[in-house]
């Protein structure tokens, strides 16, 4: 996606603000998995227990300071939690995909002809 600051009408040449950077984000309107290994083993333990607390404490069944601050920390518990548990299931990361962050491993990758002869040299069977 180009962003046009002004045509050049002297020429047929446009003048490019910027353009659309490549960063493991949405290809043809679906993003890459980029969430897997420990990543995901930790969202998929620390996401539902963060969503449980945050409920509880929005319910009133567990006090986790009093008044208006009680009740943010209580929904900003649900809401990352939310996140990390939806983001563990999906395997797909927004926050990832702008960092640059991948740790999701596909099985296309093992088996690449560079994973094969990396497994014949350490005596691993492929």
């Amino acid at each position: 996606m180009n962003v046009v600051i002004s045509p050049d009408m002297s020429s047929n040449r446009k003048h490019v603000l910027y353009t659309q950077t490549t960063y493991g984000g949405p290809v043809n309107g679906t993003m890459q998995k980029n969430v897997g290994g420990y990543d995901r083993g930790a969202r998929f333990v620390f996401g539902p227990i963060l969503a449980v607390v945050g409920i509880a404490a929005l319910g009133g069944v567990l006090s986790v300071t009093a008044g208006m601050l009680g009740v943010a920390l209580a929904a900003i518990a649900l809401v990352v939690g939310a996140v990390l548990t939806v983001t563990a299931v999906t395997q797909k990361c927004p926050m990832n995909a702008r960092l640059g962050i991948d740790t999701y491993r596909d099985e296309v990758e093992s088996r690449s002809e560079a994973g094969k002869e990396e497994n014949r040299r350490a005596g691993r069977l492929s």
